[in-house]
């Protein structure tokens, strides 16, 4: 689900250190039905995947310089 996938990866952004997605993934991983609607927690997911993205990009910027 998609709250237990969010359990698992807070540890990891916590330990990376990105501060932006701190609160998002404890969000994402509180998730509700009856609390949260579903367009919410699509732009949710898709922030947390943008910036993901981008922390992986900056990461291969630096093995290859």
């Amino acid at each position: 689900s998609v709250r237990s996938v969010a359990h698992r990866m807070k540890p990891s952004i916590d330990n990376m250190g990105i501060l932006s997605l701190h609160g998002l993934i404890r969000e994402i991983e509180l998730f509700n039905e009856a609390d949260t609607t579903l367009p919410k927690l699509e732009k949710n997911i898709r922030e947390l995947s943008e910036t993901i993205q981008q922390v992986v990009e900056r990461l291969q910027e630096e093995v290859l310089k």
